[in-house]
């Protein structure tokens, strides 16, 4: 594996790490009490490391090929497909949920939509870099 994708997945893991405690925070707090202080700084956190770690990934992909441990190139080539997929809606995704949360532009339910499927496709997306071989 390249110390470029290396270097994403190690991002990758300090972001989940945030995220998993922002998602916590957001499922044991009550609605009319909001979001602790504390979740709301690892989200400030998650959100640029997980497009850092997206984008890094992105870039390792001129050195991924399929490798041994894959049984075609066909399936090698779909999992790059819908690893680089999910990995540029987590860039597109996150930023927008990012300042369109933060200036009340977007309501909530739809940051909620926003925010679980930018996260799913991020981690989604770091789990599929993570198998391949370069």
């Amino acid at each position: 594996m390249s110390s470029l994708r290396w270097t994403g997945l190690r991002l990758a893991v300090v972001a989940i790490a945030c995220w998993a405690v922002v998602v916590v925070a957001i499922i044991t707090t009550e609605p009319a009490e909001g979001v602790p202080i504390g979740a709301g700084f690892f989200y400030i956190v998650a959100v640029p490391l997980s497009v850092a770690a997206s984008l890094v990934l992105l870039s390792s992909l001129r050195t991924t090929a399929a490798g041994a441990g894959w049984p075609s190139r066909r399936k090698a080539k779909a999992t790059l497909s819908v690893a680089a997929a999910l990995a540029v809606g987590t860039v597109v995704i996150l930023p927008v949920l990012f300042v369109g949360g933060a200036t009340d532009s977007i309501p909530a339910n739809i940051l909620d939509v926003l925010l679980f499927s930018g996260l799913g496709a991020f981690v989604i997306s770091t789990l599929l870099f993570g198998l391949m071989r370069p």
